[in-house]
């Protein structure tokens, strides 16, 4: 588990030295992070030699099977080889429409809560691809879900509040 930690520490500390061709790192960085960043250097060699049109559309999904020996093990890098700059776009701009409902969202400690749900998960993309996975799916669809009922009732209550709109009850009667 230390060795992962080092691995951090030289990362950070080297991250300039690491964005280089694959065919140029030396057998200790090839072992960085689990050979991660080896792998992440072979897909981004890749997309920046690639023509424009697949650097704009991307590569098509799963394209990597065939090319390289093993996925990219990086949610962003892979949707940036597969699905290109307009893909990779969407997909953050996405996020970032979750994170802007998640920050919106009146009641402090849900909004906490699903703002560091959002990160810790947006994190997670960095060293592996849960979108990839039914559970990935769930987890990503469970903090989507409620940040959007935390929003929603957010928003239905300051409608209620900033126009002093009076609900009727369900035992009172409306009268049309």
């Amino acid at each position: 588990m230390s060795a992962r930690f080092q691995d951090i520490a030289i990362v950070l500390t080297n991250w300039d030295e690491l964005l280089k061709a694959p065919d140029y790192f030396s057998q200790a960085e090839r072992r960085l992070f689990s050979s991660r960043v080896y792998l992440w250097s072979q897909y981004l060699h890749e997309f920046v030699n690639a023509p424009f049109i697949q650097q704009l559309f991307g590569h098509g999904p799963e394209s990597w099977d065939g090319i390289f020996a093993t996925y990219a093990h990086n949610t962003y890098v892979s949707y940036l080889y597969e699905y290109g700059i307009i893909g990779f776009s969407g997909f953050i701009c996405f996020v970032f429409a979750i994170l802007w409902f998640a920050i919106r969202i009146r009641l402090t400690h849900i909004r906490i809560k699903m703002i560091g749900a959002l990160l810790g998960f947006l994190v997670m993309n960095l060293a592996t691809m849960p979108l990839w996975n039914i559970e990935g799916l769930i987890l990503f669809s469970i903090i989507f879900g409620v940040t959007m009922a935390g929003y929603t009732s957010s928003r239905a209550g300051l409608i209620k509040n900033k126009y002093h709109v009076h609900l009727p009850k369900q035992h009172e009667r409306v009268s049309s």
